[in-house]
């Protein structure tokens, strides 16, 4: 089939006249999900025994988060090394391994953390948007960005003498920090040695979502 004489005379004229750009939008959003880890160090002369030990503590935990539905429990790494004499003779083993907690039930997450915490250690705790928050931010954001990248091809016609355009095509882009720094509260957990210790009130902060539209339109003069 031939090309209408429209078509045509479109595809003789689409490599010029053509502007690249990109508008964007943002929005602060507040950090909904804690994130942890906590993890178990043991040593002993049986490797055997360190893993025994392991799997304790791991079953332990796990055990105890069951009483937590709101918080997601996952097992992280798990490390058995040998430990050496100035020989070279392996005189004993150590293991570790960790738990990743994740929440948007703050509260929950913070006196699960506060159990596991008589027998285990917390490696690292910070603050993130949960998948879903994001995903309808970036989907406001999607919009938004749209109509910015309108009011801008309108914005340059006046400078390239055109009278209107045509979109040629659009591409979106994610970005933002949507995790915030490791909370200060942690430092306190950790320091914390007593079989008890007591669940805070963890200040989340916010995270920028940022959504680009990068695109390229063609002038009509």
């Amino acid at each position: 089939m031939n090309p209408s004489p429209a078509n045509s005379s479109m595809t003789n004229t689409l490599n010029y006249g053509l502007l690249n750009f990109a508008a964007s939008a943002s929005k602060k959003v507040s950090n909904d999900q804690i994130n942890a880890t906590l993890s178990k160090t043991v040593q002993n002369k049986s490797s055997s025994e360190v893993a025994n030990q392991i799997a304790t503590t791991l079953n332990q935990a796990v055990a105890i988060a069951k009483k937590y539905p709101q918080v997601q429990v996952s097992t992280g790494n798990q490390t058995t090394y040998p430990q050496y004499d100035k020989n070279q003779k392996i005189i004993g083993w150590t293991g570790t391994a960790s738990l990743n907690l994740k929440s948007t039930d703050t509260v929950a997450a913070s006196k699960l953390i506060a159990e596991l915490q008589s027998f285990m250690t917390v490696d690292g705790l910070d603050f993130s948007v949960s998948d879903a928050a994001r995903k309808a931010t970036e989907q406001e954001l999607m919009m938004e960005a749209s109509k910015n990248f309108q009011r801008q091809a309108q914005t340059l016609l006046p400078v390239w003498g055109a009278k209107g355009y045509q979109l040629v095509s659009l591409e979106f882009s994610q970005g933002g920090d949507y995790r915030a720094p490791r909370a200060y509260g942690s430092v306190m957990m950790l320091e914390a040695a007593s079989a008890k210790v007591a669940d805070q009130n963890f200040q989340a902060g916010d995270s920028t979502i940022t959504v680009t539209a990068n695109g390229t339109v063609q002038l009509v003069k």
